[in-house]
């Protein structure tokens, strides 16, 4: 139990129970008593941490053994995307003690983050993979008190905005990508059928009917399962891949290998099958070769949708193609088709105008 003593000038407050011995000293006897009874009631509910696995561990050691157990539970390309974020941490504070890791040194590193070109929306996305980090290593693993990162206000992010392709971006973009098929494939794929980009590079063989364009998307951001269209040009490079495959395989004598090589992800890693293909260093080259600015592959998914609010497609159409539940979402969209709403408005004020009864 605990024991309050008179060390000089301050009173000490020892406890040693439960196998857990801890002391701290204080200007007054009556402090020294409250902390003595909240940490007992701490180690009674087995909430109690002493700060010595924070002392003991680094921020690598976190987000490494994060990486390992955690991780793996997420969608492919999400799991992609955050490893890419947690090594960045780990390049930035991994050397760092839990215990040093303080709202200081993450706003510091934030504000490299953003001298390096990345806006508000990527700085909190970074912020969030560090802030879930530390949360399960308070909730499970119980090598720190309390998350560090909640201390730290999110950046303001702009609105939503819709950036989409010219006409004359779009066909240097095709020609910027001509003799690169995986990412030429790639980026039809994502104009012809508006996917998000996690969507589309957890597809699988299996999930696309390459007679009808069909694609059954089933790791939506939702978690709802849905299905798009891929059609045109896009269609038949994936139809020429799949082709290019089964010819691999032709002759090979092994049993289910159709329904194996149908399990293998659309848009593999060439370094592991197992991984979607990470197109970061040829996009942005392409970009740069077609001299397109401020465009993100998310973007493409804005163009898509943009093209067809312009050829007349109503908000459910576009919410049904996008994949939103809302039609919150879709209105950034409204302004595009303003031929569609003033064909509905002429048509009502014909009607009225005309006598014709308006109501039911």
């Amino acid at each position: 139990m605990a024991s309050i003593c008179r060390r000089g000038h301050r009173w000490q407050a020892r406890i040693r129970y439960r196998d857990i011995v801890t002391s701290k000293g204080f200007k007054l006897k009556t402090d020294a008593e409250a902390w003595a009874r909240a940490r007992e009631r701490e180690i009674d509910k087995g909430e109690y941490l002493d700060g010595a696995e924070a002392r003991n561990h680094t921020v690598a050691d976190m987000l490494n053994r994060y990486i390992k157990e955690a991780l793996p539970k997420k969608k492919p390309y999400t799991r992609l995307k955050q490893e890419s974020h947690a090594r960045w941490w780990i390049e930035r504070l991994g050397k760092l003690h839990l215990n040093a890791l303080t709202a200081a040194k993450m706003v510091e590193a934030r504000s490299a983050l953003a001298a390096d070109g990345a806006g508000p929306a990527t700085q909190n996305r970074y912020m969030a993979l560090l802030s879930h980090c530390c949360t399960v290593a308070v909730k499970e693993w119980q090598w720190l008190k309390s998350n560090p990162v909640r201390n730290i206000a999110k950046q303001r992010e702009p609105a939503g905005r819709v950036r989409y392709l010219s006409d004359d971006e779009r066909k240097r973009l095709f020609a910027a990508i001509a003799d690169d098929p995986e990412l030429n494939c790639a980026v039809r794929v994502a104009l012809s059928s508006a996917m998000r980009q996690g969507e589309q590079f957890a597809l699988r063989w299996r999930d696309i009917n390459l007679k009808n364009g069909n694609a059954s998307l089933r790791d939506t951001k939702g978690n709802v399962a849905r299905s798009t269209t891929i059609a045109g040009e896009a269609l038949e490079l994936l139809r020429e891949r799949w082709r290019g495959i089964e010819a691999e395989h032709k002759g090979k004598r092994v049993v289910g290998i159709k329904d194996r090589l149908r399990e293998r992800l659309v848009f593999p890693s060439s370094s592991d099958p197992a991984k979607p293909y990470y197109f970061r260093d040829p996009w942005n080259a392409a970009l740069e070769a077609a001299k397109i600015k401020n465009f993100k592959w998310h973007d493409l998914r804005h163009t898509a949708l943009s093209y067809a609010a312009m050829r007349g497609a109503s908000t459910i159409e576009l919410a049904a193609m996008a994949g939103h539940k809302t039609l919150a979402m879709v209105l950034r969209y409204a302004h595009l088709s303003p031929s569609h709403s003033a064909g509905i408005v002429r048509a009502m004020v014909a009607d009225m105008d005309a006598g014709k009864r308006m109501t039911t």
